[in-house]
């Protein structure tokens, strides 16, 4: 994971390949959803208004591996994929939701999106257009009560569930496989 200013990036898939990399993707921003629900829960005294988060989400190759100064490395990734993922992070303000997934990751980790609006996004510093989902709240596509081990209390309650805690969850890999970028931001 990279953090810069409010945003990060998280690479899913370095290891596991395309479609587990792309589910182990949105499993992360549905767990990014259970902690601010719980984040605004705490902190509702303190705010006008609840935090809101935006997520990207999109899969392709990249240029993965240990990067910068040798007295500052760390392990990232460059390139159009990664890009992609980072302007649609920026679009879920266009949309008004939580998650812009692109549908070559939608359709790589097998996901059902025909209840969510489909759009031709047009991505900065890119000729084309990439079709994309956006997703008020990522718990609600289908299947991902089930990815996450089953269905159970209502997924806005902000509980973690037990196999969400950090030190239990999904993590992202660490290999030679350079598949998924995904960006998020706090806004």
């Amino acid at each position: 994971m990279l953090i810069a200013g409010d945003g990060l990036m998280a690479l899913y898939g370095v290891r596991g390949g395309l479609r587990e990399g792309c589910r182990s993707a949105v499993l992360g921003a549905a767990s990014m959803m259970d902690r601010m629900d719980v984040l605004n829960r705490d902190l509702a005294i303190e705010l006008s208004e609840p935090l809101r988060l935006g997520i990207g989400i999109h899969a392709g190759d990249a240029i993965v591996g240990t990067m910068g100064p040798p007295n500052a490395q760390n392990f990232s990734a460059i390139g159009d994929n990664v890009n992609v993922a980072a302007r649609l992070e920026s679009q879920s303000k266009v949309y008004d939701c939580a998650l812009v997934i692109s549908e070559a990751a939608a359709e790589a980790a097998e996901l059902d999106m025909s209840d969510f609006p489909r759009h031709e996004a047009e991505v900065r510093g890119r000729g084309g257009m990439v079709a994309v989902f956006a997703v008020e709240d990522p718990r609600l596509i289908p299947g991902v009560a089930e990815m996450r081990g089953g269905a159970g209390a209502d997924p806005r309650s902000g509980a973690p569930r037990p196999h969400d805690r950090p030190d239990q969850g999904p993590s992202p890999g660490a290999g030679a496989d350079q598949r998924v970028g995904t960006g998020g931001s706090l806004e």
